[in-house]
């Protein structure tokens, strides 16, 4: 054991700036970072290499105590130690702090990786759309789940013993305002898949991997085949009243009066003054969202569909008069040969289904996995996060200072996950 003398004369010579430390590698080069680590780096800690390969233990803890540094573990072999800042400084004012030291040959950001989540589920390899939006480094980002729940507005979902993977937490029948949410027609089915069905170990290997796929579902059922526009406003208020992150309306209304309209207005602008926002499908009409509801408002963001070479799918409904910003779809997301539950207990997979229903969901799920990383973010943030981080795919001329560009057809892009919540 060396005195306390020893040790203070050891630490007195790293108290000497000298920028000695560098690049590690063999040629003595690093090449230029593409970008921030996708999960970015360890918030309260740095790595550290010491000149001395190994000093000892009361070295390592002396020079700590004098830097406002706890040690927490090092690598055997090569001798890489992660320290605890404990004096309050964030790891870039730590380094700029340390990168002066004599006796350090390194000090550095811990980064953190990716594990890129793949689904166990068995049809999850027709999931075509979940790899193109990145999901899976989504789902590494945002632990895979909400840790609150999302909403559906629809026509029901088809729950155990035909669907175990589809988890309905409590729910209101609008028809008969009792609390059955059973899917006759099997339109809220096929949206819950794409939107919330489990993977992993619950239920893993059953079926498909929804995109928010550990969050329970809200459901307000508005209708069999077709629903009326009182009862999805009443359905997503119910839902903003219940808490749920997100609603997803993958219906349109079209043709209606000025007073016919405003009791969805109302209802889209509470649920977004709540920062419970609606996501609405665009519609499959090939024809623009004008006149389209709740699709057209600007209290709600409006989803079309894209293919598998990133286009715009052919029945998409889209924006109006670009540079309009007012009335523009605001992303796209995959909405063709899509793979999800059915209400039988089965699933429709290569080929499955087309429409712009699915594509809303999608969106939705991953607003859920965004408050599971961001919690208590405003309508506008979540809205600011799909639209900035959107890919502008297609080969589409994207004009307008909107989200780095909008297009008539693919408003903001395409939807990319990882991005939206990193």
């Amino acid at each position: 054991m060396r005195s306390l003398a020893a040790c203070i004369a050891i630490i007195s010579s790293m108290l000497v700036a000298s920028p000695v430390f560098g690049a590690v590698g063999g040629d003595g080069t690093v090449p230029p970072p593409d970008g921030p680590p996708p999960n970015g780096y360890v918030p309260d800690a740095v790595l550290v290499k010491f000149a001395v390969d190994f000093p000892p233990e009361e070295v390592r803890a002396a020079f700590g105590a004098v830097w406002g540094l706890e040690e927490v573990f090092f690598t055997p072999v090569s001798h890489f130690f992660r320290f605890q800042i404990t004096d309050g400084m964030s790891p870039d004012e730590k380094v700029q702090q340390l990168s002066g030291l004599s006796d350090l040959v390194l000090v550095a950001k811990i980064p953190r990786g990716e594990r890129d989540y793949t689904p166990p589920d068995a049809k999850y390899p027709n999931q075509w759309y979940l790899p193109k939006v990145k999901m899976n480094a989504a789902w590494d980002l945002a632990g895979g789940g909400a840790t609150s729940f999302i909403a559906l507005v629809d026509s029901g979902v088809r729950q155990t013993p035909d669907h175990p993977d589809l988890g309905v937490i409590a729910g209101k029948n609008f028809i008969n305002g009792g609390s059955d949410v059973n899917d006759i027609d099997g339109h809220g089915t096929t949206v819950a898949g794409i939107m919330a069905a489990f993977t992993g170990p619950i239920n893993g290997s059953i079926g498909i991997a929804g995109i928010n796929y550990n969050a329970p579902i809200l459901v307000a059922k508005d209708g069999d085949a077709v629903p009326d526009a009182d009862r999805t406003a009443a359905g997503i208020e119910y839902a903003v009243q219940r808490g749920a992150t997100a609603i997803n309306v993958s219906t349109t209304y079209s043709g209606i009066t000025a007073a016919e309209i405003e009791v969805l207005r109302q209802a889209t602008a509470y649920a977004w003054n709540s920062n419970r926002p609606v996501v609405a499908s665009s519609g499959n009409n090939n024809a623009s969202i004008r006149g389209r509801y709740p699709a057209s408002f600007t209290t709600v963001i409006t989803v079309g569909a894209s293919t598998q070479s990133d286009t715009r799918a052919s029945f998409s409904n889209y924006g109006d008069t670009i540079p309009n910003p007012d009335l523009h779809i605001n992303l796209v997301a995959p909405g063709v040969d899509m793979c999800t539950t059915r209400k039988d207990g089965g699933y429709d997979c290569s080929p499955g289904p087309d429409g712009t229903s699915y594509s809303a969901p999608m969106v939705t799920g991953v607003l859920g996995l965004m408050e599971a990383r961001y919690p208590n973010l405003t309508s506008q943030q979540m809205n600011d996060r799909l639209g900035n981080s959107a890919d502008k795919v297609g080969g589409y001329s994207y004009t307008t200072t909107i989200c780095g560009g909008i297009n008539l057809y693919m408003g903001c892009g395409r939807l990319d996950a990882q991005g939206a919540i990193q």
